[in-house]
């Protein structure tokens, strides 16, 4: 279905028939993405005097579900509409109704794609119209692979038969059969996507995203079957899982195969990378743990939540609806903390030493003044001031702008110098 610059209906769910555009009710819940945000507090007092600037475009934006920046372009996905808006003097360059629980799966200036529960549909990026569509395939979650041109989509039939669709024109460039007895899983990683296979007898596969083509062999030395898997840093780390609950983790050597240790008890709240760390958390308390050995590097108790900030850094927050919770930057290899930090609600993360910040402002009747924070030094540069903050708030940022979803969408420009 064709539609205008400035208005029209992309239905993500039924084919494109007469019929099929009166059914606009009956929706099924998509698979759920989000922009990473983090929490964290860094020293009000080290915030730089310099006024903020105003905001390019502030426009409402009530049920804001994901907002991505291209150029001097920002698109802007909501539970009832996806829209574009042209930065250089705020004007909407157009809007489409979408599906309810719809997801923002990549844009730039070609090309806009958009995920329903079981199809993808490509819109032209200066128009908004309808360019493809491709019925029967759900998204999979980290399956933006832009730099590889395609999409990845679980093919209709069966959930372990994966498909590349090609971002500009829709076509399937490849499809996957099910691995043999084994997970398959998407590893996105510093904006590379790859896909790991692993078959019945521990053979695992590590394959490109724009061909599916296999990029890397090797045969793990496993005592039987798997669920889960990751790759990082030369290692492989394994689990299993049983009746919903973890049984067993074993990390294992990429390059030989052989298993280099396993915990003799899994970790009640689980084991993921932090950089060049496993973290690993139990009860209270989380730890650090060598990739190699297991053996435990560090134990931090009280905060329960930490996301990398790249190999070396970690934030590290408490799970809590306070705005002023508080949090740590740490030394991944030794759990030493180099950065106590307090006073900003941390509201999205970029390249380090970056971190996107807000700080309630009680004079403005429930603004925000928003700024970069560097979180080597606590040092804090004002970037703009938005109006109606909301405690879900959440920033993404490009080389030129922020923007910033508060129930309104505000884009600032970057002031010159400020590295994203």
């Amino acid at each position: 279905m064709q539609t205008t610059p400035a208005a029209g209906v992309i239905d993500l769910d039924v084919p494109d028939t007469p019929r099929a555009r009166r059914r606009r009710a009956d929706r099924r819940p998509t698979l759920a993405a989000s922009l990473l945000v983090a929490a964290a507090l860094l020293p009000a007092g080290d915030a730089r005097p310099a006024a903020p600037a105003a905001a390019v475009i502030s426009v409402r934006a009530e049920h804001a579900r994901s907002v991505r920046l291209d150029g001097d372009v920002v698109y802007l996905l909501t539970d009832a509409s996806a829209e574009s808006y042209r930065l250089s003097d705020g004007a909407r360059r157009w809007s489409v109704s979408v599906s309810d629980q719809a997801l923002l799966v990549h844009a730039d200036a070609e090309r806009v794609v958009l995920a329903g529960s079981a199809s993808l549909v490509g819109l032209d990026g200066a128009t908004g119209a309808e360019v493809w569509r491709r019925n029967g395939y759900a998204f999979v979650p980290d399956g933006d692979a832009a730099a590889s041109g395609v999409a990845l989509a679980w093919a209709p039939t069966t959930q372990m038969r994966l498909a590349g669709i090609d971002i500009r024109t829709g076509d399937v460039r490849w499809t996957l059969p099910a691995p043999d007895g084994g997970p398959r899983v998407v590893l996105a990683a510093g904006g590379e996507v790859q896909i790991a296979d692993v078959e019945q007898d521990g053979t695992l596969r590590l394959r490109a995203a724009g061909s599916a083509a296999p990029v890397y062999t090797v045969r793990l030395d496993l005592p039987g079957s798997v669920n889960r898997l990751d790759v990082a840093g030369g290692r492989v780390l394994t689990a299993v899982y049983s009746h919903g609950a973890m049984r067993g983790f074993t990390v294992f050597d990429l390059a030989t195969g052989r298993p280099l240790w396993r915990p003799p008890d899994g970790p009640d709240g689980g084991m993921w990378w932090c950089g060049r760390t496993l973290c690993s958390m139990t009860g209270l308390s989380t730890s650090g743990l060598d990739p190699d050995t297991g053996r435990e590097r560090w134990r931090l108790y009280g905060w329960s939540l930490l996301t990398p900030l790249d190999d070396r850094h970690l934030l590290a927050t408490r799970n809590s609806a306070d705005p002023d919770r508080g949090g740590l930057v740490l030394d991944t290899g030794t759990g030493r903390v180099l950065q106590t930090i307090e006073g900003w609600d941390v509201v999205g993360t970029v390249a380090w030493p970056g971190v996107l910040v807000a700080r309630r402002d009680a004079t403005s009747g429930g603004g925000a003044l928003v700024a970069r924070l560097d979180a080597a030094t606590g040092a804090a540069t004002p970037l703009g001031h938005a109006s109606q903050w909301t405690a879900s708030a959440r920033c993404v940022a490009s080389a030129r702008y922020l923007a910033c979803l508060h129930d309104r969408l505000s884009v600032w420009r970057l002031p010159r110098g400020i590295r994203p």
